[in-house]
């Protein structure tokens, strides 16, 4: 969805609205086996008027292989032969265009073109929307931005350039709560140190969490360990009551925004949800008290007042196949208090 997204923005900069068929030509244009090279780089739109201005819109691409088969290139034109979909994309796509008109990231984008666009100046504006998910991976999940757009601003009567570049991030989800899957041993003990709580006996988890589980035995220890680890985080969050208020806006803000600064946009199949980064502003300024609640294997952090206000959740994850192989996951999920 990175790259439909993308393609989506691209022309709705360039033309005011997005065009299905559009958007579906270009997705056959991109060949995924090309990404291994780097970016792939399409033009929107090429120095066309925009009241006194002439606008370029670029479009560059880089996915990871694995996530796009069937999305794009010669795989999804075997789809449309067979007018099948994959990922429900169509509906996803349908929920793009119905939306457009109240889309916040829209407006964002719009307002940002217009800025320069109503100024009655002759300039040249150049976007770049480019997709680039192999770069947020290798930030080691500080950039949480799938999709950057930027707009370089030009003089056309002196070339000088105004800006270089404005730029705006979009985290790009797709049905999903998920903020960041950690690490459930050094997840848990930087959330210890965030919300400044200790640990009774670290060095316990250490012991046990901190290596490689071979054995049957060790790998069971690991499990009891996990949970020990997850519930003594519990009980010590839970203790400093509202306490964690500032701490915990904090704390998801960066786990949706990243260093970069992203909106989330959650695509579904009926409907759009965003998480601007205003929207931590406004939290803030409503003097809202957060504590936290136990509820199974979640840590809930909620509203004092309301407690059906969940701002995130950690949720710890633990499932053992018939063949003994255990998996561990530790999620830090959006609450219904962002949205």
């Amino acid at each position: 969805m990175e790259g439909i997204f993308a393609i989506a923005c691209s022309l709705y900069i360039a033309y005011g609205k997005i065009d299905k068929s559009k958007l579906n030509q270009l997705r056959l244009k991109i060949e995924p086996n090309k990404f291994k090279a780097g970016r792939i780089t399409i033009a929107i739109a090429d120095d066309i008027p925009l009241f006194e201005d002439r606008l370029t819109v670029e479009l560059q691409m880089r996915l990871k292989s694995g996530s796009v088969t069937g999305a794009f290139g010669d795989d999804f034109a075997m789809h449309v032969s067979r007018h099948s979909d994959i990922g429900k994309i169509n509906e996803k796509i349908t929920v793009l265009i119905k939306t457009a008109e109240s889309a916040g990231y829209l407006k964002q984008l719009n307002r940002l073109k217009l800025q320069y666009a109503n100024n009655s100046k002759s300039e040249k504006l150049k976007f770049t929307v480019a997709a680039d998910g192999v770069e947020g991976e290798q930030s080691g999940g500080t950039i949480k931005g799938d999709v950057m757009i930027s707009l370089y601003v030009e003089d056309s009567g002196n070339k000088k350039i105004l800006s270089s570049p404005n730029a705006v991030s979009y985290s790009i989800k797709s049905g999903s709560k998920t903020a960041a899957n950690l690490s459930p041993y050094r997840g848990m003990l930087a959330i210890a140190k965030h919300f400044s709580v200790k640990y009774n006996s670290p060095e316990n988890y250490q012991n046990v969490m901190d290596r490689s589980a071979i054995t049957a035995t060790e790998k069971q220890a690991m499990v009891e360990a996990t949970r020990s680890m997850f519930k003594e985080l519990q009980e010590l969050i839970i203790s400093r009551g509202d306490r964690i208020t500032k701490e915990s806006i904090e704390y998801i803000k960066y786990h949706v925004q990243g260093s970069d600064q992203a909106s989330l946009i959650d695509i579904g199949t009926s409907k759009l949800k965003e998480i601007p980064k205003e929207k931590f502003d406004l939290i803030e300024k409503s003097g809202i008290k957060i504590k936290a609640t136990r509820s199974g294997d979640y840590l809930k952090f909620v509203s004092v007042v309301d407690e059906k206000l969940v701002l995130f959740s950690l949720r710890l994850k633990i499932r053992t196949s018939s063949s003994g192989k255990s998996e561990r996951k530790f999620y830090v999920e959006t609450g219904n208090m962002l949205y």
